[in-house]
């Protein structure tokens, strides 16, 4: 199995766990598309919101230094604790060890 499949692979599990936590949007919020503007601001950035349509995407799509900075470091610092259930975190590590 090559890297990319794996990525594809983690990243499918990971979305599975996201919905079974209640974390996965159907539609994405006004802040990825309708930027440059103060009222488009989010008050309280959600981490879910950013995995599901900014990280995720360009992972699958291994953008350049998207390898840099480890997604756990990334969700200790900015996702609720509530939300950082075992399945999701140890599914985030697994994802960086790709």
């Amino acid at each position: 199995m090559n890297g990319s499949t794996e990525i594809k692979e983690k990243i499918e599990e990971l979305a599975a766990e996201m919905k079974k936590a209640g974390l996965w949007r159907k539609e994405k919020p006004a802040w990825v598309t309708e930027y440059g503007g103060e009222q488009h601001c989010v008050a309280e950035p959600d981490f879910f919101e950013w995995l599901q349509f900014v990280y995720l995407p360009n992972r699958l799509m291994n953008k350049a230094g998207i390898n840099e900075n480890h997604i756990i470091i990334q969700a200790k610092k900015f996702a609720s604790e509530k939300n950082m259930n075992p399945a999701i975190v140890s599914l985030l590590i697994e994802l960086d060890a790709l």
